[in-house]
C-alpha cells in the first residue's frame, strides 16, 4: 500500500527542483534585461568615445598635428579605455577601439562577475571640394579676406601678380570660346583638389567673355586658390601658355561689378570686383603669407 507522507515529500522535492530551474530561468532572463541593458548602454558611450576620438585623431592628423596625443586626450576626455589605435588606408586616416568592463548585479548569481564592451570608428580625412559653381578663375590667398570689404582684382592676362587673378583652363583648351563655355558651364570643371596643378588660360580680350562674366554678378561663386611654395606668393608655376597654379584652398566669391574699361581706383585696366564670405583652407596656407588661417579639414566617419 503506497504511503502518503512518502508520496507528498517524493512530489515536493520535485516541485522544489521545478522551483529552483524556473527561478534560475527568471534570473537569467532578468540579468539579460537589467545587467545587458546597462551593457548596451556603455556600449553606446563607448561607440561615442570612439567616434570622439577618431574624428580627434583625424583632424589633428589634417592640420599636422600630434595625431596619437589627440586621440588619447579624447579618450581620457570621454573616461574610456583605449584598446588599440592605428593608420588605416593610405595613413589619411586612423582607427580607434575603445572599452570597458561593466560590473553586473543579477548576472553574479550565475557566476558572471562583468562582461566587456568594446566599440570601434575608422575616419579619414581628404582636402577635397565639391561644388557645382565652380568659375576658371583663380586669386592669390594672399588677397583673400573674408570681412566684407570690396576687394579689386584686375585681370592679368600674361603676368599673375598679388591683386590679380588669371583665367583657367580645366582641360588644356587655352582657346576664348572654351573660357567662354567654361563660364557659362560651371559642371564642366570636373574635380579638383588642394595639392593640384590647373593650368592657366592664356588670357582674352574683353568683350568675347564679357555676357558671361556679367551673367555672375551678385552671385557666389566658388573659386580655387592659389599660392607658391615658396619665393613670390603669388607666382605660379611656369610662363605663357605653360603656366600653372598650385591650388591651396576655395573661395566663395561674390561678384559686385565688372568693367572692361576701368577699376573702380580710376586704373584702366579690366577688372572685377566684389567680396568674399567665406574661404576653405588647409592651415598652414598663410603662414608667412599675410594671408588668414582658416584651418580646413573634411574628416568622414567610415564606420
Amino acid at each position: 500500500m503506497p504511503n502518503p507522507l512518502r508520496q507528498c515529500q517524493d512530489e515536493s522535492g520535485v516541485t522544489l527542483v521545478y522551483v529552483a530551474v524556473i527561478m534560475l530561468v527568471l534570473i537569467g532572463f532578468v540579468s539579460l534585461a537589467t545587467d545587458g541593458g546597462f551593457a548596451y548602454l556603455e556600449h553606446r558611450r563607448m561607440q561615442t568615445a570612439a567616434d570622439a576620438a577618431a574624428l580627434a585623431g583625424a583632424r589633428a592628423m589634417a592640420l599636422g598635428g600630434d595625431y596619437g596625443a589627440a586621440i588619447t586626450r579624447s579618450v581620457a576626455a570621454n573616461h574610456a579605455g583605449l584598446r588599440a589605435w592605428r593608420l588605416t588606408g593610405d595613413g589619411k586616416g586612423v582607427h580607434v577601439e575603445t572599452q570597458a568592463t561593466v560590473a553586473t548585479w543579477l548576472a553574479r548569481a550565475v557566476g558572471v562577475r562583468s562582461v566587456v564592451v568594446s566599440a570601434t570608428s575608422e575616419v579619414a580625412y581628404a582636402p577635397v571640394i565639391g561644388t557645382g559653381n565652380l568659375l576658371p578663375m583663380t586669386f592669390c590667398a594672399t588677397d583673400i579676406r573674408t570681412t566684407g570689404e570690396t576687394v579689386t582684382m584686375r585681370w592679368a592676362d600674361s603676368t599673375k601678380t598679388s591683386g590679380a587673378f588669371g583665367w583657367l583652363t580645366w582641360n588644356g583648351d587655352q582657346s576664348t570660346p572654351a573660357l567662354s563655355s567654361f563660364l557659362r558651364n560651371p559642371g564642366l570643371s570636373g574635380k579638383w583638389h588642394v595639392g593640384d596643378h590647373v593650368q592657366s588660360s592664356s588670357g582674352t580680350s574683353c568683350n568675347p567673355v564679357e555676357a558671361d562674366v556679367r551673367a555672375w554678378i551678385g552671385k557666389k561663386v566658388v573659386v580655387p586658390v592659389y599660392r607658391a611654395a615658396s619665393g613670390n606668393a603669388c607666382a605660379p608655376s611656369g610662363t605663357g601658355s605653360n603656366t600653372y597654379f598650385p591650388i591651396v584652398g576655395f573661395a566663395i566669391f561674390t561678384m559686385d561689378g565688372f568693367s572692361c574699361n576701368a577699376c573702380p581706383d580710376g586704373t584702366k585696366v579690366k577688372c572685377t570686383w566684389g567680396h568674399f564670405s567665406k574661404a576653405l583652407m588647409p592651415g598652414d596656407v598663410s603662414a608667412g603669407g599675410g594671408g588668414t588661417d582658416f584651418g580646413l579639414s573634411d574628416l568622414r566617419l567610415l564606420n
